[in-house]
């Protein structure tokens, strides 16, 4: 019964594969299938021991792993971040060898193309690899996909216009999307990144291996927004000159100069730069909120930067808990999640794209807002500083109670904002001990509890 299992299912499941005209859905199906039959029957065989390690990503096989000059490291039930990525490497590199040991079992090429990095040493021999697959290969695009994201400027940007030429990548939409996203890592300039920073959204789609995917209905306009890479640059890479510049840009579309006008603002008000949150705001072409034009009109730069300072939740996009750097090694309250290996990557946008002048710039504010703490605590210390400076405003006391509650129930504050809640409810029972407010709160908050 196992011996018939194991020839028909994985008989079965193989056979989609040969289908091309199987969805992305299915495909994805049949290899979780097939995964789960191959690790139910032992030894391994190539095409499940081949899955297995696209899909964790990492060499499959007990196989020890050396990283540096070091000796080998056994394979760990828990691998940190350095055997991963050393287990990431090796089966790549074992992929290529595989391959050139049979160089018609594409399949080899492929997952040493997709795990691999720009910055592997082996990258050159699987480049020369890919640039020999036949135009009439099935994987011909992908292949030449894989070129773009990890070969040179001058071939890659030639590549993408040849993806963008070809059929099977005019017809769907998650392809363009994936030859825009890699193009985006050859920009050298404003206007380039502007070229590549939007995307065409729709259905769920595979964009690694270029399979087809539902297509938005050809009679309606796209609808676009940006991903995660755009987010980084916007979040990460660009000082204040290079975002007020990139809000002027012609060729960007409105929806994103409007975000790189916010975020420059919200960040000089970080910086008590009142100059540089002026600028920005001269430069916002839409949406702006009524309350911040209010507060241009003001002439005291104290009082600007604390009313300011009351509306600066906008830092980065999404407003998550910091604008400083995420660290590496995934997920962590205090930050973003981590996605991809964007962050081992840091300053490739600002070295590519920025001026001289401005990649000292950028630098500069790196530094000074990575030291920030989060932005809950930096705004319940501009709650503190506004009631201290205006006590008979009437927001005062609503203001310190949203202080106080900020820090309930939150993972974002660091414990120190302990203090800072403590210190607005004292200050709003001692100071305004009728206040409806005062008089419904009833405790200080501690966060993370």
């Amino acid at each position: 019964m196992h011996d018939w299992i194991r020839q028909s299912g994985f008989a079965e499941l193989a056979s989609v594969w040969r289908n091309p005209v199987v969805d992305a859905a299915e495909t994805r199906r049949a290899a979780t299938d097939y995964l789960l039959l191959h690790r139910q029957f032992l030894p391994s065989e190539p095409m499940g021991e081949w899955l297995a390690g696209l899909i964790n990503g990492y060499d499959p096989t007990n196989a020890p792993c050396r990283m540096g000059a070091g000796e080998p490291v056994p394979r760990s039930l828990s691998p940190d971040a350095a055997e991963s990525e050393c287990r990431r490497l090796q089966w790549s590199q074992e992929s290529l060898r595989r391959f050139e040991q049979g160089p018609t079992q594409y399949a080899w090429l492929f997952s040493a193309a997709a795990l691999a990095h720009r910055n592997d040493l082996h990258v050159g021999k699987l480049l020369v690899a890919m640039g020999k697959t036949p135009e009439d290969h099935p994987g011909a695009a992908t292949f030449m996909l894989q070129r773009l994201r990890l070969g040179g400027r001058e071939d890659g940007l030639r590549l993408a216009a040849a993806l963008m030429e070809r059929p099977d990548i005019g017809r769907d939409y998650s392809a363009r999307n994936r030859v825009r996203e890699y193009r985006l890592w050859h920009a050298t300039s404003l206007t380039e990144l502007c070229r590549d920073a939007q995307r065409e959204h729709g259905r769920a789609f595979d964009r690694d291996t270029l399979m087809a995917s539902a297509a938005p209905d050809p009679g309606v306009e796209p609808t676009w927004g940006w991903d995660y890479d755009t987010n980084w640059i916007l979040n990460y890479e660009l000082p204040h000159p290079a975002l007020i510049e990139f809000a002027q840009q012609a060729e960007c579309p409105s929806s994103l100069r409007t975000v790189a006008a916010s975020i420059a603002w919200s960040r000089a008000i970080l910086r008590k730069d009142v100059a540089g949150s002026r600028q920005a705001a001269g430069v916002w072409s839409q949406g702006m909120d009524p309350q911040i034009q209010r507060v241009l009109a003001m002439t005291d730069d104290k009082a600007f930067l604390l009313e300011a300072g009351l509306m600066a939740q906008g830092a980065r996009i999404g407003g998550t808990c910091r604008i400083a750097v995420p660290r590496g090694g995934g997920y962590t309250p205090d930050y973003e999640e981590v996605v991809g290996d964007l962050p081992l990557s840091l300053g490739h946008f600002a070295k590519n794209v920025l001026t001289p002048e401005h990649y000292a710039k950028w630098q500069h504010e790196r530094q000074v807002l990575d030291a920030l703490p989060d932005l809950d605590s930096i705004w319940m210390q501009n709650v503190l500083a506004f009631a201290e400076a205006f006590p008979t405003d009437a927001r005062v006391p609503g203001l310190l109670r949203d202080a106080v509650y900020r820090t309930r129930m939150n993972w974002c504050a660091e414990s120190s904002a302990g203090k800072l809640s403590k210190a607005a409810f004292d200050l709003l029972k001692g100071r305004y001990p009728k206040s409806k407010e005062a008089l419904t709160t009833k405790y200080w908050f501690k966060p993370r509890t």
